[in-house]
């Protein structure tokens, strides 16, 4: 009796194991090779998008927003950490640029000093009463400049470079400046041949070329607030020509307000406008001077001082910022008698 009951109970669980009644699945199937989602790809261009959208505005200049337990590990700008602290992050330290530049302006030709051998020709001859007009002179060049911060709210940088232009002058010589012509000429009685004397001698238009070298340093004072920015740039410039004729110094202060704003991929462009000062100082000078077409003169020598006319401009530009490491910055100064024209591109680290 005892085995007809195991083997009912046997044969009972086997057929509930072998029936036909779906079981309840407890885990999902396993799906094909096929049907199995792998993360897709970044392609060069998303990631080139993504960069640019990292960007912040404290890439740009100091600015408020930073975390203030965050730990500066570089060396500058001097008191980088104690900014920090106080909420403020900061853009990388260093930067290369490349910047070419176009200018057109006009030049003031003055102070004339000639001399031959031990004779002052300025006591023989009224050199002031010269003419030269105001000439256009045109220039272009492209310098590097390496800049860092110093403090967390000025830019220290030098630059050098290469320069060349041209310029057309238009000399006009009045006859007064002979001191016998005017004491015969303008006498009581005058001669016949005086009504034959022109009262200027216009020399042919003269152009010459020039190039050269130059030097000099840059500060950046920068203050930002919300979403806006002050920059007070101020730069000190060395040039001189391949032929040591001529050497110039320039003084260039200029004051920009702008705001900032970040495009979809594109990193943040940042506008401005301003005003700038531009004071160019040079002297032109030459011993054995030589005569145009013709061999040198011997003991002939002169020195003239020239400036540019206009030193004030207005400006407009423009800062894109593509990522934390890469930027572009187009500029124009433009006033009566002076325009200047500015590309830069800055790799920052």
């Amino acid at each position: 009796m005892y085995r007809l009951a195991s083997l009912l109970v046997i044969l009972f669980s086997s057929s509930v194991i072998a029936t036909d009644e779906p079981v309840a699945q407890t885990t999902e199937p396993l799906k094909s090779s096929e049907e199995i989602e792998r993360p897709k790809a970044q392609t060069a261009r998303e990631k080139r998008q993504e960069n640019r959208n990292e960007i912040e505005r404290s890439d740009i200049i100091p600015s408020k927003g930073g975390n203030p337990n965050a730990k500066w590990d570089r060396f500058l700008p001097f008191f980088g950490q104690q900014v920090i602290a106080k909420g403020y992050d900061l853009p990388l330290p260093l930067s290369i640029s490349i910047i070419p530049n176009y200018s057109q302006q006009d030049l003031g030709i003055s102070n004339l000093r000639l001399s031959y051998k031990d004779t002052d020709i300025g006591e023989l001859l009224d050199l002031d009463s010269i003419d030269f007009g105001q000439p256009d002179v045109e220039s272009a060049s492209i310098q590097l400049r390496a800049a860092a911060w110093i403090f967390p709210f000025m830019q220290v940088g030098v630059h050098g470079g290469r320069f060349e232009g041209s310029t057309d002058l238009y000399v006009k010589i009045p006859t007064a400046i002979f001191k016998k012509i005017e004491e015969v000429c303008g006498g009581r009685v005058t001669p016949a041949f005086c009504d034959d004397v022109p009262k200027n001698i216009e020399l042919p238009k003269i152009s010459p070329d020039y190039s050269g070298w130059n030097y000099g340093f840059t500060t950046n004072f920068v203050y930002g607030f919300s979403h806006y920015f002050i920059l007070v740039p101020f730069s000190y410039t060395w040039s001189e020509t391949d032929d040591n004729r001529t050497n110039s110094e320039t003084l260039l202060v200029s004051a920009r307000i702008g705001t900032s704003f970040q495009v979809q991929n594109w990193g943040i462009i940042s506008p401005y406008i301003g005003a700038s000062y531009m004071d160019t100082q040079g002297t032109s000078s030459q011993s054995d001077a030589e005569v145009s077409g013709g061999p040198s003169l011997e003991g002939l020598s002169y020195t003239i001082d020239q400036e540019n006319i206009t030193k004030y401009a207005g400006l407009i530009g423009f800062d894109w910022s593509l990522t934390k490491h890469h930027a572009f910055d187009l500029e124009a100064n433009i006033g009566d008698g002076r325009q200047n024209y500015v590309a830069i591109y800055t790799f920052k680290f």
